[in-house]
């Protein structure tokens, strides 16, 4: 099978993949996982994702400064 045959394939596989999975159902898998970084420890300093998560809503969410502004 030729490279470009086989490419053509897994472009055929995937999309018939992406057309039939079921995109309401939820997931029970932290997002570690769903990124592959749930070995990782992460370096002191370094902010957890759901850390992380908090710290940006919290940004965008502040009364005081709309950082969301565009600035002429």
């Amino acid at each position: 099978m030729t490279k470009k045959s086989k490419k053509e394939l897994a472009e055929q596989i995937m999309m018939e993949i992406v057309e039939q999975y079921d995109y309401s159902q939820s997931l029970d898998i932290p997002i570690e996982e769903l990124i592959g970084i749930e070995d990782q420890a992460p370096t002191a300093g370094i902010r957890s994702l759901p850390e992380m998560a908090s710290y940006v809503e919290n940004f965008h969410s502040d009364k005081l400064f709309h950082f969301d502004t565009l600035k002429l």
